[in-house]
């Protein structure tokens, strides 16, 4: 087997490596909230629920007040007496708390109020330990030629992985691409003979002395069914039925919203090769720029910087917020730099995910893989700033877009976008994709595949507008590499 799976970059190494031993975690008690959310409206109450560790949950009311006409302005009152002193006043409730921020920060809704300013939860093993159960390492299995004797031989890659879908059939994994890529293969450079272990039934293959490569009962066989090279995001599937037979209690990964820096990112993967581990640190950098070669050619890859330790084997593996949401996927690190590392931000994964699997289930086969339609535009940026959000507590780097250019016969010549028009969001079957850096317009065509409906918000010479709809073809659709 290879020494190492790890790959040299322009700037950094990509994090694969072998994997043969497992680690654990002991759980403890505590019993903690995970999340507040809003679950019911009724006319003027609002219902929410408390989600807490251990499977519980607690619901609570909150009467909104109802719109009030404005009365008229009284006559100016007598100046009174000093009265005695009054009785202690009642304890202030959650409610008078929200709306007094409400009244000085701008609004907020309720679920939000509580989820930032009312947590309990100090320490986030609870989150981490529940986590778990999404937590995969990935064994990829190629043919390259010997280093000696350049004879081909079995050459056995590990990286991360985690849960994405549950099925009734399949279920479905995200991992990195170059987890599941070799250049040097002599066969297939995307894996053929994949498997792998579930967090807690971790195990490792054995080389015969024939060379071949065993697997033992807790390894679930997996297929590659489509990625992009450019994202470094790939999806395996593997049959529901025996990675349920392993552990029943698997779980999907959540996507977060957002994300922000400064927030907790921990990353759970194959660090070293040693087993399924966690490591802990913040989100440094929003959106970075690194450079990566996965099969020779060095691209640029928009990515997470934060200062979670990251090791040989951690590629793949799921970058989590302090709500055990998914922000990114751990792909790569600078060598010499333990707490400079990077992942594949949110809106890319999230992205490359829907558009794998949709594309993969349609029942066509001339759609496997990740495809985009092109607007047939390019936009320049102006006026780049940072903007504080008081109420949130939090802050965004944001742009203006304006299209520079348009081609002839283009989608956006279609929808009669002009140069000039500052883009403002993309809607995609209804769902709005607010655009305050131009990436983000690439972000929002993932989720633009065959039969959507998608139209443009812009501003023209002060006046807003929106175009009409375009439903998308499937001529439309470009294979992304």
């Amino acid at each position: 087997m290879k020494k190492t799976g790890l790959f040299k970059a322009t700037i950094i190494g990509l994090l694969c490596s072998l994997c043969f031993s497992a680690c654990g975690l002991t759980p403890r008690e505590t019993v903690s909230i995970v999340s507040i959310e809003k679950t019911a409206t009724d006319g003027l109450v609002d219902t929410y629920t408390i989600y807490y560790s251990d499977g519980s949950e607690y619901s609570f009311e909150v009467t909104n007040g109802a719109d009030g006409e404005k009365g008229e302005k009284g006559d100016t009152g007598a100046t009174g007496e000093k009265g005695e002193t009054g009785d202690d006043g009642e304890d202030i409730t959650l409610q008078a708390l929200y709306e007094a921020y409400v009244a000085e920060y701008g609004e907020i809704s309720y679920a939000e109020f509580l989820s930032l300013y009312m947590t309990l939860q100090t320490d986030n093993f609870t989150v981490i330990n529940r986590v778990l159960q999404s937590a995969v390492k990935i064994y990829s299995e190629f043919v390259e030629p010997n280093e000696d004797t350049a004879e081909p031989e079995p050459a056995v890659y590990t990286g991360s992985g985690v849960v994405y879908r549950i099925d009734e059939d399949y279920t479905y994994f995200l991992t990195n691409y170059h987890v599941v890529h070799s250049d040097k293969a002599v066969d297939s450079n995307i894996s053929t003979k994949m498997h792998l272990y579930l967090y807690g039934s971790e195990s490792k293959p054995k080389k015969e002395s024939d060379g071949t490569v065993v697997y033992d009962d807790y390894a679930v066989p997996c297929e590659y069914i489509g990625g992009a090279i450019s994202a470094d995001v790939a999806m395996v599937r593997a049959e529901t039925a025996k990675v349920k037979q392993i552990n029943e209690n698997i779980c999907e990964v959540v996507f977060a919203d957002d994300y922000f820096v400064g927030q907790t990112a921990f990353t759970i993967g194959n660090a070293l090769g040693n087993g399924i581990s966690v490591t802990e640190g913040i989100v440094s950098v929003k959106d970075d720029n690194i450079s990566l070669s996965i099969d020779g050619t060095t691209r640029t890859y928009r990515s997470i910087r934060m200062d979670t330790p990251l090791y040989q084997g951690n590629s793949g593996g799921g970058l989590f917020n302090a709500n055990g949401e998914l922000i990114g996927l751990s792909n790569a690190g600078l060598l010499e730099k333990e707490h400079i590392n990077f992942a594949v931000p949110l809106p890319i994964v999230k992205g490359v995910a829907y558009n794998v699997w949709s594309h993969y289930t349609d029942e066509t086969d001339d759609t496997l893989g990740v495809y985009k339609i092109k607007l047939g535009l390019s936009v320049r940026s102006e006026n780049m700033r940072y903007v504080y959000d008081t109420a949130k507590g939090s802050g965004e780097i944001v742009e203006d877009i304006f299209v520079a250019e348009i081609a002839d016969g283009s989608i956006a010549q279609t929808l009669d976008l002009q140069v000039g028009d500052k883009i403002t969001a993309i809607t995609v079957d209804g769902e709005i994709f607010s655009l305050a850096r131009d990436f983000q317009i690439s972000d929002a065509l993932f989720f633009a595949t065959s039969g959507k409906k998608i139209s443009v918000s812009y501003e023209r010479n002060g006046e807003k507008y929106t175009t009409a709809e375009y439903t998308v073809l499937a001529s439309d659709l470009v294979l992304v590499e």
